[in-house]
């Protein structure tokens, strides 16, 4: 954790200035500057869906968190491919983090999109992380339709993530969906949460 801590805390300041997609556009070609494009190499997809199972797939959030290791490990390495799309990930990670991201959620859409952009460029996909922070950035903007449209596309591609369960059920207000997702997954963090609670 204080591995995660280190990591935000080098990258405040990427968005701290940016304030529309223009200032965002020019951070990702700053960032691309400073690395190797190759969609052949998969290193920095796999660091997403490592990240996935250990913040949001597993029933508890593994605070060792393994995958940080493997990040620093890539930032360091100047030979490393696609190392930008770790950095935009953490330099969003780090923006809505801060308490001033909820008054600005239209930019706190703009940033996931962009990264999403960058991502699926180079590897043609999206790994199921960023699917479920985009819809989180839609529901922060109020585009709950969105969001829904976007999990219910998700959860094609990605049918065991939880979190994607999760969102459906709430999304569609629907209790029996609710209680499915509740019997399959009892232990979980995020259905203890979100469903067992009912919070919204």
């Amino acid at each position: 954790m204080l591995r995660l801590i280190s990591l935000f805390i080098l990258l405040t300041p990427l968005f701290c200035n940016a304030q529309g997609n223009l200032q965002i556009q020019q951070k990702v070609d700053s960032l691309r500057k400073t690395t190797i494009i190759d969609g052949n190499d998969k290193t920095g997809y796999q660091v997403f869906d490592d990240l996935f199972e250990e913040m949001l797939q597993a029933d508890t959030i593994n605070q060792q968190m393994p995958s940080i290791k493997k990040v620093g490990e890539l930032l360091r390495d100047e030979k490393s491919r696609n190392s930008h799309l770790i950095k935009l990930f953490f330099g969003y990670q780090n923006y809505i983090s801060n308490p001033q991201a909820k008054n600005n959620s239209k930019f706190q859409v703009d940033l996931i999109e962009a990264l999403n952009m960058e991502v699926n460029e180079i590897y043609g996909k999206l790994p199921v992380i960023l699917y479920i922070y985009q819809a989180e950035a839609y529901n922060a903007d109020k585009r709950y339709k969105e969001a829904e449209t976007l999990v219910d596309n998700a959860r094609e591609i990605y049918p065991n993530a939880i979190p994607l369960k999760v969102y459906q059920a709430m999304a569609k207000k629907d209790e029996s969906l609710k209680q499915e997702v509740i019997k399959a997954n009892p232990n979980h963090w995020m259905v203890q949460l979100r469903l067992k609670e009912s919070k919204p």
